[in-house]
């Protein structure tokens, strides 16, 4: 086992499914709520949370999961929901070390340290690029793909899933909205990030020119604006119906849907134009939920802002949040991830 001393993890938000890991099942958590990480055997390193399930990875290589399970979105072998993390067995993986998780609405994905892709829960719009079974409690290693090229990352929507190989080349499975008939597409690289959100796909060539496919009712896409953009790019990362990048000088830009003040700001209308947000810190990493937003800054903050419903910003209320808010910790924030309406961080 790990020696937990060294961090605390810390969850809030919606836990209507018990995907905040602490032990019951309520509607929300308003603040922070210290979480048992005893079953952790390695350092945690990332957190991926889902419609109401979370996945956590560790330095091992193992995976934790807690939360909804009506589609087996939890890879423990059942349909039970947890409210405490459970590790899905090692030989559900193949005993092969895992590198990278995603959580979609009720699909989850790992990447082994072969590069191979394993996917399981629901596969009722053809997910998996297999339409023989409806949906899965235990890891299925994804042939169509892997078998084919070393897969280097995947992301998951609503009802879609966005694989990328290791020649750059982009394949989307399950339904989407596109001007595509089919349910699996492939469109040919070199790509080198990409990220999507409820029917939408951005993604990036090397040449730093930005694509987009999918719905963009809410500017989710952009505009011509985003092929102006000069910056260079760390990450690429999408809500729902909004999206944003984050740059090597560690600036973050959001553009999309602001109804709930996704963007950090309180503009109501959608912005197509990638626009910096308001924080005044040099930022190290961020998250973007359903329709909130989480980053932490180089020097350990946490700030949340956007749809607070559930608490989702960690800040003892419900109002919506229209710019960036420090959430209190009781240290540095070393890592953090999101969920539709929920936040983790680790804190050390």
């Amino acid at each position: 086992m790990s020696d937990n001393s060294t961090f605390s993890l810390f969850a809030w938000g919606a836990n209507s499914h018990g995907q905040l890991g602490v032990g019951y099942e309520n509607e929300m958590e308003m603040k922070p709520v210290r979480l048992d990480t005893s079953l952790v055997e390695g350092e945690i390193r990332q957190i991926s949370g889902g419609g109401g399930h979370t996945l956590i990875l560790d330095s091992s290589g193992q995976v934790y999961t807690c939360g909804w399970n009506n589609k087996g979105q939890l890879g423990v072998g059942d349909f039970e929901n947890r409210t405490i993390f459970a590790k899905i067995p090692a030989e559900f993986f193949q005993e092969r070390k895992i590198i990278s998780v995603s959580s979609g609405w009720d699909t989850s994905a790992a990447i082994t340290e072969d590069q191979e892709l394993y996917m399981w829960g629901s596969n009722q719009f053809g997910q998996f690029g297999m339409e023989d079974f409806r949906q899965t409690e235990i890891p299925r290693k994804i042939e169509k793909i892997s078998c084919q090229e070393k897969i280097v990352q995947v992301t998951l929507g609503l009802r879609h899933v966005c694989i990328l190989t290791e020649s750059g080349t982009l394949h989307i499975l399950g339904k989407f909205k596109r001007p595509y008939g089919e349910r699996s597409i492939k469109i040919f690289g070199p790509i080198s990030k990409m990220t999507t959100g409820q029917h939408h796909l951005i993604y990036l060539r090397p040449n730093k020119s930005f694509e987009t496919v999918g719905d963009n009712k809410f500017h989710q896409c952009s505009d011509e604006s985003l092929n102006n953009f000069t910056e260079d790019v760390s990450e690429l990362k999408s809500g729902w119906t909004h999206s944003g990048l984050l740059t090597h000088s560690r600036k973050v830009f959001l553009w999309g849907r602001n109804s709930y003040g996704q963007l950090g700001r309180e503009a109501s209308d959608p912005i197509a134009t990638p626009s910096q947000l308001n924080i005044h810190r040099n930022v190290r990493e961020f998250h973007l939920g359903s329709e909130h937003g989480l980053c932490v800054t180089e020097d350990g903050k946490a700030f949340t802002w956007g749809w607070n419903e559930h608490g989702n910003c960690g800040n003892g209320d419900t109002e919506n949040i229209f710019e960036p808010q420090e959430v209190s910790l009781p240290g540095k924030c070393a890592l953090a991830g999101v969920g539709a309406g929920f936040c983790y961080c680790v804190v050390k």
